[in-house]
């Protein structure tokens, strides 16, 4: 399952001209696989994706140039098994094989095999699941974590910049 805008909206780039994502990414691989195995569900709305996120067998996440970003925190969220590329932005919140798998960015062959455990051992991978929420939890909470910090910053800049003595002697 596919889900996410075939125009290229999002922070990624454009598709090539005159094409989707989704009509150049079936150019790719449509002499290899079963059509009636992918299926590209478009955009979704938060709620819908959340719940696709939280049944699915893995979240694959690989990204370039190697960011954290909210989806990855909201799939973790959502108790997905999140697959990653091994890249040093990840490493804050994913521990490979406690809260997440992560793999070589460049090797199919190692993504492949994770994402086929993943298929065909959902059981095995439950208690990374459940520790990847936690991480969220436990760090990222916007109630407990974000919107404490944000108030904090919209509280120091109420009260106006930082006053600057401008009383002080020439040299």
């Amino acid at each position: 399952v596919i889900a996410g805008h075939e125009s290229g909206a999002g922070y990624g780039a454009d598709p090539p001209s005159g094409e989707t994502w989704k009509s150049h990414f079936w150019k790719e691989i449509e002499d290899e696989v079963d059509p009636a195995r992918i299926h590209f569900v478009g955009w979704l709305p938060g709620r819908t994706l959340n719940a696709l996120m939280s049944i699915s067998a893995a979240h694959v996440y690989l990204t370039y140039p190697f960011v954290l970003s909210w989806s990855l925190l909201e799939a973790m969220a959502c108790e997905a098994l999140v697959i990653a590329s091994d890249t040093a932005p990840l490493h804050d919140v994913i521990t490979d094989g406690q809260n997440g798998i992560l793999v070589d960015f460049m090797d199919p062959h190692q993504l492949a095999d994770a994402v086929i455990s993943a298929i065909r051992q959902p059981d095995r991978f439950s208690e990374r699941r459940r520790a990847a929420r936690q991480t969220i939890l436990q760090h990222y909470d916007r109630e407990r974590h974000g919107l404490p910090q944000w108030l904090e910053i919209v509280r120091s800049q109420a009260s106006g910049p930082p006053r600057v003595n401008t009383n002080v002697g020439s040299p």
